[in-house]
């Protein structure tokens, strides 16, 4: 079962845009934003940055989910 946003139908359908990426800072709301965007036929990838504020415990889980849900 595909489970995708209306809103992101709708910005993706108005804008046409080669690619869809989520922004995955590592928190819940961002884990669910990224899963629901995953779900899209144009999901290309998560995007994690590193701002040097985080802590590394964050970062292993971005990449250990990343990595686990094929991101």
């Amino acid at each position: 079962m595909r489970v995708t946003s209306n809103v992101l139908d709708q910005a993706i359908a108005e804008h046409n845009p080669v690619a869809a990426f989520a922004l995955f800072s590592g928190g819940h709301d961002s884990l669910v934003n990224t899963h629901i965007t995953a779900q899209h036929p144009r999901f290309t990838a998560a995007v994690h940055l590193n701002t040097g504020i985080g802590i590394e415990e964050t970062r292993d889980f971005v990449r250990e989910t990343c990595q686990r849900q094929g991101w």
